[in-house]
């Protein structure tokens, strides 16, 4: 649920005509109890619902799934969080509904998802930093020890680190073979932890790079 009051009432309207007035009433009484919560505690209650979801039956589920793309999608943006959201809660859903399958494996070396790794590294050492020199050296440690050649795995300046580019990549590395996504996952904790501080984004992102 937004913050502003006006795109508020719209989500609430579009529960109460989908789901009825007694789901709009539940969900108008929680959000008020979670604007007071820290960001911080976002993952962990996501965590607590993933549990809890998984016990709908595929029905139920599709409902679900059906009504957070339209909240998503109602104010015509598409911000870090949602993005974050539909990786974290509904891509782990959606395998356990079965309504994806897991990705084939198409990929055993990173030379053919370079440009997707540095899409990747590059988006978490920008939200972790908002200052460019210093997202660079980021990303600059953080790939070293993948050993890539370095024309093909250039940083790239933060406006060219969209999210639906972020998504693409991320579809993309989740093809590569088990041992290759274990050295990423390596190379993306690496990026987050290179200063000593892990800022919530980049926290939500790991996750969210995690398991997709």
């Amino acid at each position: 649920m937004e913050d502003d009051r006006e795109i508020r009432d719209a989500h609430l309207e579009m529960i109460e005509k989908h789901d009825g007035m007694s789901t709009r009433n539940e969900t108008e009484r929680l959000a008020v109890q979670l604007l007071p919560v820290s960001k911080s505690a976002r993952l962990p209650l996501f965590e607590i619902a993933q549990g809890t979801l998984r016990q709908l039956s595929p029905e139920q589920y599709n409902r679900c799934r059906e009504r957070v793309l339209q909240l998503i999608k109602a104010d015509e943006k598409f911000n870090l969080f949602e993005f974050i959201m539909q990786c974290v809660l509904l891509n782990h859903l959606d395998r356990h509904f079965a309504v994806t399958k897991r990705p084939r494996v198409q990929y055993y070396s990173m030379k053919g998802v370079t440009g997707d790794i540095a899409v990747l590294l590059s988006s978490l050492a920008h939200v972790g930093h908002s200052d460019a020199e210093q997202a660079r050296k980021t990303y600059e440690a953080a790939i070293a020890p993948l050993q890539l050649e370095t024309h093909s795995v250039r940083f790239l300046d933060r406006p060219l680190c969209t999210l639906p580019r972020l998504k693409a990549a991320l579809e993309s590395l989740a093809t590569c073979s088990m041992p290759i996504r274990k050295r990423l996952l390596g190379a993306a904790t690496l990026c987050v932890a290179a200063d000593g501080t892990v800022t919530i984004g980049e926290a939500e992102l790991l996750r969210a790079a995690a398991s997709a």
